[in-house]
């Protein structure tokens, strides 16, 4: 019993309380997102457990600081992945290319439960931050956007390894 919790709802995914489970969120941020893109940006579950998911060798803070640094490989690697196709296509753009529909719906409402529910257990030192990297994950529209988003997460990264930094 124990370990089918651990494969069909680990802790680390479920905020429990009313809240949505991650692959639920995950299913409205990657929509319209085509193949490869969709599985990495699906990547960004790593946010929502940031803080929520230990292991025996690492502290909190490392362990929630590597999970910010594997989202942001995702998202770099996505950015690598278009810069190729756009190089090797510069009759497309990025929408082109990441998207189905060429252009994403933004759905305003949407933008704020994904927020709200990825930001909701963090402490306060970097909710705004990891609200503002999910919510420009669930729109990218550029390569610029992509690049602000790292540099968002980077900025995680940091505030979590400072000293000062604790899990509230």
């Amino acid at each position: 019993m124990k370990d089918e919790v651990a494969v069909n709802h680990p802790k680390h995914y479920e905020k429990g309380d009313g809240h949505i489970e991650c692959i639920d969120l995950l299913a409205i941020i990657c929509k319209g997102y085509k193949d490869i893109y969709a599985n990495e940006v699906g990547q960004s579950k790593y946010l929502y457990r940031t803080g929520s998911k230990g292991e025996s060798d690492l502290s909190k803070k490392e362990k929630a600081a590597q999970d910010v640094k594997k989202c942001i490989w995702y998202l770099e690697d996505i950015g690598k992945r278009v810069a190729c196709i756009l190089k090797a296509n510069p009759d497309k753009d990025f929408e082109d290319i990441v998207y189905y529909n060429r252009r994403k719906y933004i759905d305003p409402f949407e933008v704020d439960l994904i927020k709200k529910e990825f930001s909701y257990d963090k402490p306060s030192a970097i909710k705004d931050l990891i609200a503002d990297a999910i919510g420009h994950i669930y729109c990218l529209q550029s390569m610029t956007d992509i690049r602000n988003t790292v540099s968002t997460l980077e900025k995680v990264v940091n505030i979590i390894l400072s000293e000062s930094f604790t899990f509230e």
